[in-house]
């Protein structure tokens, strides 16, 4: 999904976008990806947001976006960015510090309470 389609629909779902940057080769959101289909964030996830995955690559993939978001991959992947549909590029919430590059340690709960609190 492109970031246009992905605002496109939280608009008119009236959601808010959740922007989660990563890559394959990276273990952290190889684990972020999986705890965040776990039945509870999945519910908590269509009810609240419109998720947007964005593949950094090497860190030479979707550079322009992560700019245009405040390089919230700065201190590491997996990064997290909540973006106000109404309001396209204001962030009401970015992971800038590195918060979820260590999701391999985290729990479900860590995710969810997260989640539950920004989206």
């Amino acid at each position: 999904m492109s970031w246009d389609s992905a605002l496109q629909n939280a608009q008119s779902q009236n959601k808010t976008l959740l922007v989660v940057f990563g890559a394959d080769w990276c273990p952290d959101c190889q684990a972020l990806r999986l705890l965040m289909k776990t039945q509870r964030i999945q519910d908590l996830l269509q009810e609240k947001s419109i998720l947007l995955s964005v593949d950094v690559g090497e860190f030479d993939k979707n550079l322009d976006l992560d700019s245009q978001l405040g390089n919230p991959t700065k201190q590491g992947i997996p990064a997290l960015v909540i973006v106000d549909p109404k309001q396209p590029w204001r962030i009401l919430v970015s992971t800038k510090g590195g918060e979820f590059s260590n999701a391999r340690n985290m729990e479900e709960g860590q995710v969810y309470e997260f989640l539950k609190k920004y989206l």
